[in-house]
């Protein structure tokens, strides 16, 4: 699932650009390897985006029902463990702004090893290539663990899907899901690894995540 997210740690006055320690890439910000510790960041930065980038798309129960501490739990969880799902997280100026988790994917019938299973980065963030970088390293953990391919899922009617296609992602397979009592179309974007790797920058300004 790709989404952005409305409110989350208030942006700097000042940024200086820096290296980021996992792509290498130059942006005002960098990608690490998630810990425990920012677990509670992570669902600040999840819950805002789903009543963000999903309102009018799923009933409005499910976004006002949805509680931070109770998705803080599952991002402790899977970033203490880190052994099949694994996560990372993007900063600026030392505060959680984005993260990603992805591993094996989760259903085999759509010829793809591995899956982006969520990326959000918090909608005030956006314009740094945080996303993008968070992307790339996902791509290369799971190149680094033998896989090839690598599928990322998103509702087709949520805008944010056009990120994955700007990433050089591929449509390669469509679904629809009953959830909460409705249908969601949900379209499939591929990448094999190799191309993965080359994820492109982006022109200058590019409003991207």
């Amino acid at each position: 699932a790709v989404a952005t997210a409305a409110t989350a740690a208030p942006a700097a006055s000042r940024q200086v650009p820096g290296e980021c320690p996992v792509t290498g890439a130059m942006h005002r910000g960098l990608v690490r390897l998630a810990a425990p510790g920012d677990a509670a960041a992570a669902a600040r930065v999840y819950v805002a985006a789903w009543r963000d980038a999903y309102a009018g798309l799923v009933p409005d129960k499910v976004l006002l029902d949805m509680r931070e501490n109770t998705h803080q739990k599952r991002f402790e969880s899977v970033f203490n463990q880190q052994v099949e799902e694994r996560a990372f997280v993007a900063e600026r100026d030392g505060a959680v702004v984005g993260f990603a988790t992805f591993g094996p994917a989760r259903k085999q019938n759509f010829n793809y090893s591995s899956e982006v299973y969520l990326l959000y980065v918090d909608h005030d963030h956006h314009g740094f290539g945080l996303g993008r970088d968070l992307l790339r390293a996902a791509f290369a953990d799971l190149a680094a663990q033998g896989h090839g391919s690598v599928l990322i899922w998103v509702l087709t009617a949520n805008p944010a899907r056009h990120f994955s296609a700007a990433q050089g992602g591929r449509v390669v397979a469509e679904r629809t899901e009953k959830l909460w009592g409705i249908e969601l179309d949900e379209t499939g974007y591929g990448w094999s690894l190799p191309e993965a790797s080359g994820v492109p920058p982006g022109p200058a300004g590019e409003p991207a995540a």
